[in-house]
């Protein structure tokens, strides 16, 4: 089987830097592109095959939930895993309702991040206790 093929989606150069950096330890993965904003990311989406997004939520161009309604209805197959500074509920709330398979805060993306990126891609689905139910 080959390798889990990722996007990686946040405005921030310096964490996908750092993102990719973390993911590299896991062979298993390969960041196949990345994008600074949620309309790069729908347009690469019809381009390429990915497996897995890891998508931030406030960016510019398109916000990250409207990136996520995008990607369920142009490639349903694909899993998401909402990597956000956002902790308020409201927010996982609503990416659990858009479809998100999971949802990892940013200040906990170096513990929890492959653990959740695990239990997603077996079919689970992942987000933080602040949001149980």
């Amino acid at each position: 089987m080959g390798k889990i093929q990722i996007f990686i989606v946040d405005d921030h150069t310096d964490f996908r830097k750092a993102l990719r950096q973390h993911l590299a330890r896991e062979e298993k993965f390969e960041i196949a592109n990345e994008f600074a904003d949620g309309e790069q990311l729908v347009m690469a989406l019809c381009e390429k095959k990915c497996d897995l997004v890891l998508l931030d939520i406030s960016m510019p161009l398109m916000y990250g939930l409207e990136a996520l309604k995008r990607i369920r209805t142009l490639c349903p197959g694909v899993k998401t895993i909402i990597v956000s500074g956002r902790r308020e509920n409201e927010y996982i709330e609503i990416a659990r309702r858009y479809g998100a398979a999971g949802y990892v805060l940013k200040d906990d993306v170096y513990r929890d991040l492959i653990p959740v990126i695990e239990k997603v891609l077996s079919g689970e689905t992942c987000f933080p206790q602040c949001c149980a139910g």
